[in-house]
């Protein structure tokens, strides 16, 4: 893997505060703000909002911004550092998948309980949800109004193949064994199956990685779910600490370059 530092300060457009970067690794989920804590990706996610959802340059700053509780919309388990903000400027809620306020985005009841809106914030989540995940985003989809944008982040590579972790999933158990975990799977055939070297983001349970998105596939699956107008902030933005670099990160993606951008899918009709 190829490793380089960044020597640059940023103003972070979260909280305004300004941090100096000394041989820092540019990474999504680095570079953090000294005040807010923020990490590149959530810069991304406030840029996304800033451009938009409320129709500026892309250089303003989340705090600074005048409130807006005209505008409706959701996060999925957003973090503190920018749904507090966000929680501020607009009639905003953030949903949790075990706790209240309750959203279970691959259950169409559960989803139907937060329509018309004008923005869901999807940050690395559909990366945790059980196949098929084109059934989450037509929930997403029928959530939004027309012009409506979904934020989206997750983790993806370039080319078309997505790599699903454990394709025949269907009943399982994740389970410790000695100093680690496994996962015990029985297949609809009735074999069981017991996968090791589990990734977890945030600690084990339902924040389980099933897969690593190929650009591709994620791409295709947005479209067929009715977002046909995509646009990525390429993370080149040194200026707000939202920059990193495509290297190579895991194995498993066999030399495929890291991208997991931040995108902002509209609903068009």
């Amino acid at each position: 893997m190829r490793v380089s530092f960044l020597d640059q300060t940023f103003k972070c457009n979260i909280c305004g505060a300004l941090n100096e970067t000394v041989n820092a690794i540019p990474h999504r989920e680095l570079l953090h703000c000294s005040n807010c804590g923020s990490c590149a990706r959530f810069r991304g996610i406030a840029k996304a909002i800033l451009l938009d959802v409320l129709q500026g340059n892309g250089s303003e700053t989340l705090a600074d911004q005048p409130n807006r509780s005209d505008i409706c919309g959701i996060g999925m388990s957003d973090a503190d550092c920018y749904a507090n903000c966000l929680d501020s400027l607009f009639n905003y809620t953030n949903t949790y998948y075990h706790t209240d306020p309750c959203l279970d985005i691959t259950d169409r009841e559960s989803s139907m309980q937060f329509q018309n809106l004008d923005f869901v914030i999807s940050s690395d989540v559909l990366e945790h949800v059980h196949a098929p995940v084109s059934s989450a985003l037509i929930n997403v989809h029928n959530m939004l109004k027309p012009g409506g944008k979904l934020i989206l982040t997750v983790p993806y590579v370039e080319g078309y193949e997505t790599i699903e972790h454990f394709p025949h999933l269907l009943a399982y158990e994740i389970a410790k064994l000695g100093d680690t975990y496994v996962l015990v799977n029985q297949r609809a055939d009735g074999q069981v199956e017991m996968h090791q070297n589990l990734s977890f983001h945030g600690g084990p349970g339902s924040v389980l990685e099933l897969r690593i998105f190929g650009e591709g596939d994620l791409f295709a699956t947005l479209a067929s779910a009715g977002f046909n107008s995509i646009s990525v902030l390429v993370p080149d933005d040194a200026a707000i600490g939202y920059f990193w670099e495509e290297h190579i990160e895991n194995p498993l993606t066999k030399g495929r370059r890291n991208k997991s951008y931040v995108m902002v899918c509209t609903r068009d009709f």
